[in-house]
């Protein structure tokens, strides 16, 4: 295989984001969010989209719960060190009684570019639950009306509708 040369697979193929490989069987489907669609909206500008159908494997499940939650932490963590930045850098200012917009518009794009870079590079898309692998975690006998193990009575009962007026 030459360097250039992308390994293809058929189009709408549900590919494993962790592993990279064919998913059969069980999996979880990952969330179509903004950054994903951005992705696939990149790729489709420059003819190499796929169209792949994401997914995490039951093998990987865990590895990804991991990933998405080191992922999380870093991301509120990077956001927290941008709104000190962005403080920073226009507070002291302000406080000697000065105000720079063009001191405002660097610290914005600053900010933009940290959590943009955080995100390229530390990405783990959010899983969706399917049916097939809650129903295994959770026991539904004793969910009734949407509560655990509440029973009936905080069901609400039925209102009638008035015809013609409030």
């Amino acid at each position: 295989m030459a360097i250039n040369e992308i390994k293809k697979t058929p189009s709408g193929s549900k590919i494993c984001v962790i592993c990279h490989k064919e998913v059969t069987g069980n999996a979880l489907k990952v969330k179509d969010d903004f950054i994903i669609n951005s992705i696939r909206g990149v790729k489709r500008l420059f003819r190499i989209a796929q169209n792949n159908k994401l997914f995490v494997c039951d093998k990987d499940i865990n590895v990804h719960k991991e990933k998405r939650k080191k992922f999380e932490k870093e991301l509120l963590i990077i956001s927290a060190i941008v709104v000190i930045i962005i403080l920073l850098l226009n507070g002291l200012p302000l406080l000697s009684g000065r105000f720079q917009f063009s001191m405002l518009l660097s610290s914005l794009f600053i900010a933009i570019l940290i959590i943009l870079f955080a995100i390229v590079f530390k990405y783990a898309p959010a899983v969706e639950e399917t049916k097939d692998l809650i129903s295994s975690r959770v026991n539904t006998s004793k969910v009734i009306g949407g509560l655990k193990g509440q029973g009936e009575k905080h069901k609400r009962p039925l209102q009638k509708i008035k015809k013609g007026g409030s």
